[in-house]
């Protein structure tokens, strides 16, 4: 089942949003607040409609009017979203929601995360005086995907303090952007929004073969406070832990494979230089950074900097059971003798495979009640 709107939406009876109400104690699941059956309580389906959701009472909590707009139709961990919801409903949730993991072809060009709202396990950076060093502290920050407008309004705010090539770049409406952005917050701090995508580039690494490469644009916050030993680190940490999510999250689609990966910003950045420096400066062995600017005879005409990193998407068992396959005993020697192509093939087969699933309009759901309205209204023909 492909990641796309299955059933329509049918209207609930008043008996099945009281068992629902009564399910979920009267209370919010997200945001805990008291509700009023007849004025502010609405249902919410916990796998969206639009993205491969049923209508059946498993799929169904009770929310506020607010938090069910803001939830919209993106596909949330119902743990971290549902926190006042009852254990045993709860309980239910959480295995409906990983029934639809394991049973929808989720991956494509526009969907690399798995999920639309979730917390990334990062790291702030902070310095020490005495020791004159920086350490990393635990943090947890939250990524949200966010709607075109929203994310056409934080663009035209970061680009305002760019050169004039690299404003450039930017498209000039919100209907042109044709990739996700996800907003990462601290608290109520955004940190940075991101656009993460597949991307296929034509004759990488002077090959005639075409390359699919995930790719992520992030465009630090302008406004966030600059700490002179910090800023920089913070935002290296959060664009590796994003990376390692990316890296994680894959292993479930195509495992036993590489992933190429890129991240780009705009050259007039600083915020977002210095993190790439900072990036370039931990994981020199890893990855190499790269100027792709406007015009080729004039860096300072502005453009784009990054880095590109090949990962390999397994574990060290995998990696070494591959090294056998190529008749080789360690990694350096797998990585100079394999076909980087072929050990690619697995993920551009996925991305083949969700391009192939046909996009058929939904059917409408027939409901217990249309016998009843049914019949009624034949009743009111034969009055008249």
């Amino acid at each position: 089942m492909a990641r796309k709107k299955t059933e329509a939406r049918i209207k609930l009876t008043n008996n099945e949003k009281l068992n629902v109400y009564i399910q979920c104690r009267n209370l919010c699941a997200h945001c805990g607040r008291h509700l009023e059956f007849h004025h502010d309580m609405t249902v919410d389906h916990v796998i969206p409609l639009n993205k491969g959701g049923k209508n059946e009472p498993r799929n169904y909590v009770a929310l506020c009017k607010d938090c069910n707009q803001a939830k919209s139709d993106n596909v949330v961990y119902p743990i971290d979203y549902y926190p006042y919801l009852p254990e045993p409903k709860k309980k239910e949730v959480t295995e409906l929601f990983h029934d639809y993991l394991r049973s929808t072809a989720w991956f494509a060009h526009d969907n690399v995360f798995m999920l639309d709202q979730f917390n990334l396990k990062t790291a702030r950076a902070v310095y020490m005086p005495k020791q004159g060093m920086c350490y990393p502290v635990p943090t947890t920050m939250r990524v949200e995907k966010i709607s075109q407008d929203d994310a056409f309004e934080y663009l035209q705010y970061y680009i305002a303090r760019l050169t004039p090539e690299d404003k450039g770049l930017f498209v000039t409406s919100p209907t042109e952007l044709d990739t996700p952005y996800y907003k990462i917050t601290a608290g109520k701090e955004t940190m940075m929004v991101i656009s993460a995508y597949v991307d296929q580039d034509q004759g990488y690494k002077d090959s005639d073969d075409d390359r699919n490469i995930i790719r992520v644009d992030f465009f630090p916050n302008p406004d966030v406070k600059y700490r002179e030993h910090t800023t920089h680190l913070t935002l290296m940490y959060i664009l590796r832990c994003l990376i390692a999510h990316v890296h994680d999250t894959l292993m479930r689609t195509a495992q036993g494979t590489t992933m190429d990966l890129m991240m780009l910003t705009p050259q007039s950045d600083r915020l977002a230089k210095g993190a790439i420096n900072e990036f370039k400066h931990a994981f020199g062995p890893m990855c190499s950074e790269f100027e792709n600017p406007i015009d080729d005879k004039d860096i300072r005409n502005g453009g784009t900097i990054g880095i590109h990193m090949t990962l390999f998407q397994g574990t060290k068992k995998d990696i070494m059971k591959l090294a056998e396959d190529h008749n080789v005993k360690s990694l350096k020697e797998l990585a100079a003798v394999a076909d980087t192509r072929a050990l690619q093939q697995p993920l551009d087969q996925a991305l083949t495979d969700s391009e192939k699933r046909k996009e058929s309009k939904p059917k409408y759901t027939r409901h217990k009640n249309d016998a009843k309205k049914k019949h009624r209204k034949s009743n009111k023909k034969r009055r008249t």
